[in-house]
């Protein structure tokens, strides 16, 4: 199963280095292990890291999608980068 940040993530920015990127671009620093764990699921994001998400993706991801992502996972490959 996808998480939508996964799923959003491979189509906006395609790699996490990418999203990453654009993260320190407004002033977040995260790992691009920290980011596969939260795509993941495995971390409960703090609300700064859920707001500069969500300024990043402009609005296509959701706070409820990042804090819920059960009730939006998809089916597909959980392996893929």
């Amino acid at each position: 199963m996808l998480t939508p940040l996964r799923v959003k993530r491979q189509k906006k920015f395609g790699t996490l280095e990418a999203l990453q990127d654009a993260l320190q671009e407004k002033g977040l620093d995260r790992t691009v292990a920290y980011l596969s764990r939260l795509e993941r699921n495995q971390y409960w994001p703090s609300k700064e890291v859920v707001l500069a998400l969500v300024e990043v993706f402009e609005g296509a991801l959701s706070q409820d999608e990042i804090l819920n992502p059960e009730k939006y996972m998809t089916e597909g490959e959980d392996d893929a980068a």
